[in-house]
């Protein structure tokens, strides 16, 4: 009983795990620093907004900014110019 209920427990957490793994791995991928991911500007990056990093794209401007795009609805998350921008 005890061995039937751990496999369905685990069989029942593989998913989300999977999911928050690959959310976390896309990321790590983006190459972004801490700083750059702080996308309201509050001067600490939380966990949400790492996670949200995996969603978002760098589109460097004709005038020398950095814009962050939200892939998923193309809405701006930061603009960067000047002395604000991360390096």
């Amino acid at each position: 009983m005890f061995r039937s209920a751990l496999i369905l427990a685990m069989f029942l957490a593989l998913p989300p795990l999977l999911w928050a793994g690959g959310r976390v791995i896309g990321a790590l991928q983006q190459g972004y620093g801490w700083r750059e991911m702080d996308w309201n500007g509050d001067g600490r990056t939380s966990a949400a907004e790492f996670l949200a990093a995996a969603d978002t794209v760098k589109e460097p401007q004709p005038d020398g900014c950095d814009l962050y795009v939200d892939m998923k609805d193309a809405s701006v998350r930061r603009r960067l110019c000047g002395a604000g921008r991360v390096r």
